[in-house]
């Protein structure tokens, strides 16, 4: 099994995902009930360890559902981000760059660039941050031992939030710095 390199797939049931490829189911449903650790959101337990595509099975759809439509919304607003900082993306060296990994794809890029994390009490993503402002690949990656979900918190979940609200932006863009 891909997953969990454990046993053999004949050793235990199994699921071919639409990829072609195939996982023992158990490791799937536990990849997939696990998620992604730690404060930052990262979609990549949601793939195929194989080819990287959507897990994609019908007996895995009602457990997948709910993290593509989160995917949805964290892509929506990295790219409404996107948008406001660049208002035209031709000024965007990485996306019109052919030899760059998001030449023409803002959505991988924002998804890059932005980081989100999702609310403890709403259950909504909100914006956590630059990429370039710490090291990304350790904080999601590593396991913080002292991470505590309950203080993952939105603006407008916040016990401060005064409750104003930008009139163009709305309460997305407000944001607490150390």
């Amino acid at each position: 099994c891909p997953i969990c390199w454990v046993e053999d797939l004949a050793s235990a049931p199994m699921v071919v995902l639409k990829c072609g490829h195939g996982v023992h189911y158990a490791c799937v449903v536990e990849r997939l009930q696990h998620r992604w650790q730690g404060p930052l959101i990262n979609f990549a337990f949601m793939h195929c360890p194989t080819c990287q595509a959507l897990v994609a099975h019908p007996l895995l759809d009602a457990l997948v559902a709910p993290f593509v439509k989160l995917r949805d919304a964290v892509e929506a607003k990295a790219c409404e981000r996107f948008e406001s900082e660049y208002p035209d993306a031709r000024q965007c060296r990485e996306l019109e760059d052919p030899h760059s990994p998001y030449y023409h794809d803002k959505t991988k890029y924002a998804m890059h660039r932005y980081m989100y994390s999702q609310c403890y009490r709403c259950k909504q993503p909100y914006f956590a941050g630059m990429r370039q402002c710490q090291d990304a690949a350790a904080v999601a990656n590593a396991p913080d031992e002292h991470f505590d979900e309950r203080e993952l918190l939105c603006y407008a979940c916040t016990p401060q939030s005064t409750g104003r609200v930008c009139p163009v932006h709305g309460a997305e863009y407000i944001q607490y710095k150390c």
